[in-house]
């Protein structure tokens, strides 16, 4: 069977993958025959199938990344047939949700806010605005406007997500999730009063419920670094960078991502002290980190080689800022 299509080129044999590609002509001939119904039939089997392959937690699992690229175009069609057929899948969301954490974590917040937002839509007629299954979008679409300095926007969603999750209790260990986020939006716009009211109540509420060293007690504490550095109150950063750094290198791993935007924390906590070897030994740290877990090219290693060229230069090593800088510019 494959020879006599190999033989009118109806299909293409892709040996390196192991998959058959289908040409164009003969998909529109099949989808063609077949009833409107048959075709939602067939959109819906394939919603499900593609969600049940995308990693389940691409957000924090790096090695994952390779195959959620792998998955990018089939979620790409497969959005494109829930908007075609009104497909108001659970899974259908979940997976639109899972695919926008991805590529938030890639720094390409543009193509994860429209699956952000259409599986925030399926979510809220499956189950209503106030259930407590909404949180977690409202929350995950906060955090992408808060990356994408829509403030406006972002702070309705965590304070939503916010009222729904304290329906379980004050110090339920789901609210600080937007409670850390809105002491990030607080931090960008330099409202460090409020941002440290957020942390605070974060970080009591996470260390309470789920222990001192669980991974996300990190976060919290690493914003209070930032704020309290961005103050000048370097004696009461320099703890709390040191304690979320330990504890991401214990729970993640001393190469992760998350790791790095501790270290470069601390790196710009040392270059705004003069202590200007501390603060390269943590940019190098922090550059080679990202570097090999999210490539040469991406936002975040370009951030942390662009700090580093600075402080070079300011240091003098010209040689080693210009090596650098051709890097940054291939």
């Amino acid at each position: 069977m494959l020879e006599t299509l190999l033989a009118f080129s109806l299909v293409k044999r892709l040996s390196e993958d192991q998959q058959l590609s289908i040409h164009r002509l003969v998909q529109v001939v099949q989808l063609e025959r077949l009833s409107s119904e048959e075709q939602r039939q067939w959109a819906e089997r394939i919603v499900l199938a593609v969600s049940a392959l995308f990693p389940p937690d691409p957000a924090y699992d790096v090695a994952s990344w390779p195959q959620c690229l792998r998955y990018l175009e089939q979620v790409q069609a497969c959005d494109a047939l829930i908007q075609q057929h009104q497909l108001l899948l659970p899974e259908a969301a979940d997976m639109l949700d899972r695919t926008g954490a991805y590529l938030a974590s890639c720094d390409l917040p543009a193509l994860a806010e429209p699956l952000f937002r259409q599986a925030l839509r399926i979510w809220e007629q499956q189950w209503g605005p106030e259930h407590v299954e909404m949180a977690w979008p409202l929350n995950n679409l906060a955090n992408l406007y808060t990356i994408l300095g829509k403030y406006a926007q972002a702070e309705p969603l965590y304070q939503r997500a916010l009222r729904i999750w304290e329906q379980l209790g004050l110090n339920h260990q789901l609210v600080s999730h937007p409670l850390n986020g809105l002491g990030n939006l607080y931090s960008e716009q330099g409202k460090y009063a409020q941002a440290e009211e957020c942390y605070q109540r974060a970080l009591s509420t996470w260390e309470q419920q789920l222990g001192t060293e669980h991974v996300d007690v990190a976060s919290p504490l690493g914003g209070l670094g930032n704020i309290y550095s961005a103050q000048g109150k370097y004696e009461k950063a320099k703890p709390l960078y040191q304690r979320a750094l330990s504890i991401r290198e214990q729970q993640l791993g001393a190469e992760h991502p998350e790791t790095a935007e501790i270290v470069h924390g601390l790196a710009r906590f040392w270059e705004m002290q003069g202590n200007l070897e501390e603060a390269r030994m943590c940019y190098s740290r922090a550059l080679a980190i990202r570097e090999q877990a999210l490539g040469t090219q991406h936002p975040r290693a370009r951030e942390t080689r662009t700090r580093l060229i600075a402080l070079l230069h300011t240091m003098g090593e010209h040689e080693n800022a210009t090596h650098l800088e051709v890097a940054q510019s291939e």
